[in-house]
């Protein structure tokens, strides 16, 4: 998916780290730089992570905008 991506002119690093979602960012932060996170998730009447305001954290920890992108 990221070749995908880059092929169409994005610029983005992409990493699979910790199944706990904020260690995995903290991981990929120490990695790398990110101007933008991009959460994908479960619709929000079956994600957890929506529910835990997950996005909220994950600016406020880390000081990066964060993108939510929703399964359909």
């Amino acid at each position: 998916r990221l070749r995908c991506l880059r092929h169409r002119g994005l610029q983005l690093c992409g990493l699979v780290r910790d199944a706990d979602p904020i260690r995995a960012v903290a991981g990929g932060l120490s990695q790398f730089k990110a101007v933008e996170i991009v959460v994908s998730t479960l619709p929000e009447s079956q994600s957890r992570w929506l529910a835990a305001d997950l996005p909220q954290e994950i600016r406020r920890r880390f000081g990066v905008p964060v993108t939510v992108v929703r399964a359909a």
